[in-house]
């Protein structure tokens, strides 16, 4: 389920292993993973050219071409990964787009699901105002005012609202169990009955969740003990009170809080 911190991992994956190596070759295993663009036009954008960087907005990885000749664009899905090798053994199981570089190396986007999607983009601010991505979780100037904004006038239950990539980019179903807990908030409280007080704790824990689970590698285990992640799929109890966590279904995915702690809106 890669989040916000997962794709962050990706990007310094990517980064480590396959930056300013020319593109020999793009192969596409199966094009149903390839969003507003055939394999021959993505293997004609890519080739000879370079990943000159990359940048993580929200959960999408997008990594710029040398030349300016675009962007390359990745988003994960549930179950997307990213596979470097030097070798010329078979790509990993459910690759779905390889690069080939000149120097005999391969970078493959893994999707055993086809939920996430590679694409290309021309520009990276107009393709992010088309597909109406909010602003980074994380971002510096992701204000508390800015984010107060985004969240005045919906009416919406805050956790379909936190995982809304419209609103705020970045949160998915796992991260948005801990914001809630960290706040205080039950996953069902309604936006728009939210004080200013409410809002602000939300807004911290945002950040404080994804800045540590981002200190962490994403690796759940490595959080201190009053973190909820790791005891969302561990011992599933709550790690202030006790409590046997309660279990429920949000907008049709599986949400754990913990019903002391978080208290049902009356």
């Amino acid at each position: 389920m890669p989040e916000l911190p997962e794709v962050a991992q990706f990007k310094r994956y990517l980064d480590a292993t396959s930056l300013h190596q020319q593109i020999e070759r793009t192969s596409v295993t199966d094009d149903r993973i390839l969003e507003d663009i055939s394999p021959q036009q993505l293997g004609r954008r890519l080739k000879g050219r370079r990943l000159e960087r990359s940048v993580r907005h929200g959960k999408l990885l997008l990594a710029e071409l040398d030349d300016a000749g675009g962007w390359l664009v990745m988003h994960f899905g549930m179950t997307g990964d990213l596979r470097y090798s030097k070798t010329n053994a078979e790509p990993p199981p459910y690759t779905k787009v390889l690069l080939s570089f000149a120097n005999g190396g391969h970078l493959a986007y893994i999707s055993r699901r086809l939920l996430g999607f590679v694409g290309f983009a021309k520009d990276m601010d107009e393709f992010l105002a088309g597909k109406k991505v909010g602003p980074d979780a994380l971002a510096d100037d992701l204000t508390l005012e800015m984010f107060r904004d985004r969240l005045a006038g919906r009416k919406g239950k805050l956790k379909p609202l936190l995982m809304n990539q419209s609103v705020v980019a970045g949160v998915g179903n796992i991260y948005a169990d801990e914001m809630l807990y960290q706040a205080r908030l039950h996953p069902e409280t309604r936006a728009d009955r939210l004080g200013d007080e409410a809002v602000e704790r939300l807004y911290r824990s945002m950040r404080q969740s994804l800045a540590a689970a981002l200190e962490v590698d994403a690796d759940w285990g490595r959080l201190t003990d009053d973190f909820f992640l790791p005891h969302r799929d561990g011992d599933r109890r709550c790690p202030n009170c006790d409590r046997e966590l309660g279990r429920t279904k949000v907008a049709g995915r599986t949400t754990l809080f913990c019903s002391r702690c978080q208290k049902r809106p009356a």
